[in-house]
């Protein structure tokens, strides 16, 4: 049968060019569009600090546990080749991380035929939505990243088992990242062999185990190296807790903080259940009530991440009218007398030979489905389904077949592009410049210059990542005792009063914590001044900082 011409009857090598600009586009759209962010933007600490941190200390401390991303870790050693600042290393990273995963769509989309007026529209407009800057942290889209890596070197082989074989790399390598991948990486291995098995009866030749062999030994090797990222340790039932408590704190109106709060909260409806299907099966209604409050909130999460551009005020009558013209420019060349039939038959031809990479898909989704309605419909669980998900169905409805051939619509797509270019603004001008209090408070501690050895309680997540080796964090979350004996219980020499730290029950029902706050003379410590940041004091011990500093 004769194949019908394609309809632009441009060279392979120019194709590339061009697909090679519109990157470059991206690129440049995401370099003015994050520009700026260090002004308006306040350093998150917890998770991604500690992703951060455990990634500067390879050198020193080794590789990072198997259930603590070691590979995202791995990436933050890599930038700080290029940035050894922490705090200019974390903002960089942010910067990546908000650009590469939509590019990496685009180039995922036109790996698989995806006109590149649909890949530009979808690459942008994850750029662009409130799902990617404001979702936090950054782990889930450094995940996207590495799964499409390995769809796009699936689209270069023909073998259902080369195909599988790259997939379950990515997903091995994406389970070090986001730790429930491994389940991925597990069912995958399953496709595999199943794939190895169908073509070992047809061809009878132990040649044609060859792939697997390569591909799944020396990832076992890996795995026995790094230790699984799943099944030891407690991260699991660690998650489903704090999310339960999370929850359970709403349902109760009770004002502890769940993220610390959660082990007593838990240990009252789960006893000492170790995960989650223990919990199940101790308490199935509570289980059963916790999946139910988080298919509800389902819905408005998704409105709140894919409803609008971020932020909300950005340049909002523009973007509407380049969203209508988007569409229109996408329409155009099929605006035809068959455009219906041409699109039906676009998807069954689409279906009838993607059924295996839809199939590897459902394997990729399935897992993260599951946290989502297990743990949390967070954003950043929401932000790995949904990318990839939007790939998928792209990949289905718009893959251009030789029975459709792209269209070339070059005059259209290059005043798309131009568009963009002169609309797209910093993030840092349209945002409204609010306080950045973890910022400012590590500058403060910065300009301080201290050098000997210090502990200190403070409940924000770790502000001596970004001050200096010599900064010891005390969690809140370890009194246990009255604050004086917890001073000496571990040794504590500085104190960073916050509303969280005050207002947890373990300090604001201590009678002796209200002392150190009005009278920390008493106790040996000093109040420093330090730049007005909205409930925030910072306590010194006196041998640390001389009297004349201070503000008592």
């Amino acid at each position: 049968m004769k194949q019908t011409p394609r309809a632009d009857r441009v060279s392979p090598i120019l194709q590339h060019i061009l697909d090679t600009s519109v990157v470059l586009i991206i690129l440049l759209v995401g370099w003015v569009y994050t520009h700026g962010i260090e002004q308006v933007l306040d350093i998150g600490l917890y998770d991604e600090s500690d992703y951060l941190h455990r990634g500067i200390l390879i050198p020193s401390s080794g590789f990072p546990h198997a259930q603590s991303a070691p590979l995202y870790s791995l990436w933050y050693y890599t930038l700080s080749f290029a940035q050894p600042d922490t705090i200019q290393l974390y903002f960089l990273n942010y910067k990546l991380m908000t650009v590469l995963p939509p590019l990496v769509l685009f180039i995922v989309l036109r790996a698989y035929s995806v006109s590149r007026i649909i890949s530009f529209v979808l690459s942008l407009g994850f750029l662009f939505s409130s799902a990617n800057f404001p979702t936090w942290p950054k782990v889930s889209h450094f995940t996207v990243v590495v799964l499409l890596c390995g769809f796009f070197l699936f689209s270069f082989f023909r073998d259902q088992r080369l195909q599988t074989c790259a997939l379950v790399t990515a997903a091995l390598l994406a389970s070090y990242i986001r730790p429930e991948c491994f389940l991925t990486f597990i069912c995958l291995s399953v496709v595999l062999v199943v794939v190895t098995f169908v073509r070992l009866r047809l061809t009878r030749s132990l040649r044609s185990t060859i792939p697997l062999l390569v591909t799944l030994i020396p990832l076992l090797i890996l795995v026995f190296w790094l230790g699984p990222p799943m099944g030891s340790g407690n991260r699991s039932m660690a998650a489903f807790s704090q999310h339960y408590a999370r929850n359970w704190t709403s349902w109760h109106n009770d004002e502890r903080n769940p993220w610390t709060n959660w082990d007593t909260i838990v240990a009252n409806d789960f006893g000492d259940a170790e995960s989650p299907r223990e919990a199940l099966l101790t308490n199935p209604l509570a289980v059963t009530r916790h999946i139910a409050h988080n298919v509800r909130t389902l819905p408005s999460e998704l409105e709140r991440m894919f409803g609008s551009t971020y932020p909300h005020n950005w340049n909002a009558n523009v973007a509407l009218k380049l969203g209508i013209l988007m569409i229109l420019a996408a329409g155009v060349p099929y605006l035809r007398k068959d455009v219906i039939r041409t699109a039906v038959g676009r998807l069954v031809v689409n279906c009838k030979h993607a059924w295996f990479p839809a199939l590897c898909l459902l394997v990729v989704l399935l897992p993260v489905a599951v946290s989502i309605l297990l743990i949390a419909p967070r954003r950043h669980y929401l932000y790995i389904f949904e990318v990839m998900l939007v790939f998928g169905l792209a990949a289905l409805f718009f893959r251009n077949t030789h029975q459709n051939a792209e269209h070339s619509s070059y005059s259209i797509f290059a005043l798309l592009c131009i568009a963009m270019l002169l609309t797209t603004r910093p993030l840092s001008n349209s945002i409204k410049v609010t306080a950045q209090p973890n910022l400012s408070t590590i500058r403060f501690l910065r300009s301080l210059d201290i050098t000997v050895p210090i502990k200190v309680l403070e409940a924000e997540g770790g502000y001596g990542i970004y001050v200096g080796r010599n900064y010891t964090r005390v969690a809140e979350y370890n009194k246990r005792v009255p604050f004086e004996d917890f001073l000496a219980e571990r040794s504590i020499d500085m104190v960073i009063e916050s509303d969280r730290l005050s207002q947890d029950v373990r300090f604001s029902e201590d009678p002796e914590w209200h002392s150190f706050t009005n009278a920390p003379s008493r106790f040996g410590f000093t109040q420093v001044a330090m730049p007005a940041i909205e409930g925030r004091r910072l306590f010194i011990r006196k041998e640390i900082v001389q009297t004349p500093r201070s503000t008592e």
